[in-house]
C-alpha cells in the first residue's frame, strides 16, 4: 500500500535500507531539482533542490491520513513512557531507601534528579533536530535506546547512587520525546487540524501521571521489588524504540529536502544540487558542529529572552513542581499516614496492607490529576466551535 510504503521509506530502518542497498530498497520518486537561486548571481553555480511544489507527496503536510496517524501513535507512545518514567518510579521509593538504608530525601531524589534532566534536556538535544542532516527521527530513537539501556543500569544497581546518576541522565536522553513531538505533528497537520493533533497527544502525557502511580503500586505488589517499575519502564521504551525505528516516519521537511539534494548529487555526479539547509550552511562558512552550536544558542535565546515565551516557562515551571511535589509526598502518605510500605506484602495481615485498599489509597492521590485530563479533552472537543 502506498501508505505503509511511505511510514517504511521516510523510517530510520528504511533510510538506512535504502543507503544500504543504494537506493534499491524502498526507493525514492524521481523529483527534478528546481534551477533557481536566493542569489540571481549564483543562479548557474547552484541547483536548489525544494519541494516540486506545494503538492509535492514527499511533504509531511501531504502524506495520507493514515501515515499521519501511525507518527501520531508512535509519538504518543514516546511521550506516555517518558512521562509514566516519572510517576511510576514512586511506587518504589520506600523500597529503594529499605534496600540501601538511604533517607527520605535521599530516595525521593530518583524523582527529583529525572525531572531536572528532563527540564535541561531539551534545550540542548530537542536543537538537534532542526540540524538539516539530522532530522528528528534519530533524535527521538537514539534517546530512547539511551533511556532504555540507563533503566536496565538502575535496575541491577548495587547501591543508590549509581540509582541517581543513571535516572538523571535517563531523563536528560530521553526528554526529546516531550519537547519535540509537537514540532513532529506541526509539520504534519494544516493549522485547522493542529490543535486537535497536539491535544491528543498532550493527552498521552497527561494521562501517564495519572496511571504512573497505580501502574507503579500494582507491579511493586506483584513483583515484591522496588525495581520492578523500573523493569517496566525498560519493557516500554524498548517497544517504543522498535516502534519508532521500524515505522516512525521522518517529518523535518529541511532533513528531507537535505536528502533529495544528496540522492541528485549521486544520481547525477553534479555537487550542484544543494538544499537550503545547505545553501545557508556554506554561505556563513560553518562546519557541522559550528551548525550545532548556533542551533542550541538560537534555542537558549528564544527560551529566555522571548517575554511570551520565557512567562510560558514560568508558569510551567510552577505547575510541574506543584505536580512532582505531590509525587515526592507519597512515602510520607503511604508509610507514615497508611501505616504500610507498597512492597511489603509477608508481614502479618493489618487492615490497610491488602491490594483493595492500597489501590483505593492510590486512586486518592491520583485523581487530583484527573482534572488536567478532563479539561484537555474539553479543550480538544471545543476548539472546533471555538475557532
Amino acid at each position: 500500500a502506498p501508505a505503509m510504503n511511505i511510514v517504511l521509506r521516510e523510517s530510520t530502518f528504511g533510510q538506512l535500507a535504502n543507503e544500504v542497498t543504494r537506493g534499491k530498497a524502498f526507493p525514492y520518486r524521481h523529483c527534478r531539482a528546481r534551477s533557481s537561486s536566493p542569489d540571481d548571481e549564483k543562479a548557474n553555480d547552484v541547483k536548489l533542490v525544494d519541494w516540486s511544489g506545494p503538492d509535492d507527496p514527499d511533504m509531511p503536510c501531504n502524506w495520507p491520513k493514515s501515515v499521519k496517524l501511525v507518527a501520531t501513535a508512535n509519538i504518543m507512545v514516546m511521550t506516555f513512557s517518558f512521562y509514566l518514567a516519572s510517576a511510576v518510579f514512586t511506587a518504589g521509593i520506600t523500597g529503594l531507601e529499605e534496600r540501601f538504608h538511604a533517607t527520605v530525601a535521599d530516595g525521593t531524589l530518583g524523582l527529583s534528579l529525572f525531572v531536572i534532566a528532563y527540564g535541561i534536556g531539551p534545550l540542548v538535544l530537542s536543537p538537534l533536530s532542526n540540524v538539516p542532516s539530522i532530522g528528528r527521527s534519530p533524535v527521538y530513537i537514539i534517546g530512547m535506546f539511551v533511556f532504555f539501556i540507563l533503566h536496565i543500569g538502575a535496575a541491577n544497581a548495587t547501591n543508590l547512587q549509581t540509582v541517581l546518576v543513571l535516572r538523571f541522565f535517563a531523563g536528560f536522553a530521553g526528554s526529546p520525546s516531550i519537547s519535540t513531538g509537537g514540532a513532529t505533528l506541526s509539520e504534519m497537520f494544516d493549522a485547522t487540524h493542529r490543535a486537535y493533533a497536539i491535544s491528543l497527544w498532550a493527552c498521552a502525557g497527561v494521562s501517564a501521571p495519572i496511571m504512573g502511580p497505580i501502574i507503579g503500586a500494582a507491579v511493586v505488589q506483584r513483583w515484591n521489588t522496588w525495581t520492578a517499575p523500573l523493569w517496566l519502564l525498560m519493557g516500554l521504551s524498548a517497544l517504543s524504540t522498535i516502534l519508532s525505528f521500524f515505522t516512525l516516519p521522518e517529518t523535518s521537511y529541511t532533513n528531507i529536502l537535505h536528502r533529495r539534494a544528496r540522492r541528485f548529487r549521486l544520481e547525477t555526479n553534479d555537487p550542484s544540487h544543494l538544499s537550503q539547509g545547505e545553501i545557508d550552511a556554506s554561505e556563513t562558512s560553518r562546519s557541522f558542529l559550528q551548525s550545532i552550536a548556533k542551533q542550541l544558542v538560537d534555542d537558549m535565546m528564544l527560551a529566555f529572552v522571548d517575554p511570551i515565551i520565557l512567562c510560558i516557562n514560568l508558569h510551567t515551571m510552577l505547575l510541574y513542581g506543584l505536580l512532582y511535589l505531590w509525587f515526592e509526598f507519597f512515602p510520607f502518605v503511604f508509610e507514615g499516614i497508611y501505616g504500610f510500605s507498597a512492597i511489603e506484602q509477608g508481614r502479618e495481615p493489618q487492615p490497610l496492607s491488602s491490594p483493595l485498599h492500597q489501590i483505593k489509597h492510590v486512586l486518592r492521590l491520583s485523581v487530583a490529576f484527573f482534572g488536567i485530563l478532563v479539561g484537555a479533552i474539553i479543550s480538544f472537543l471545543g476548539y472546533g466551535a471555538v475557532h
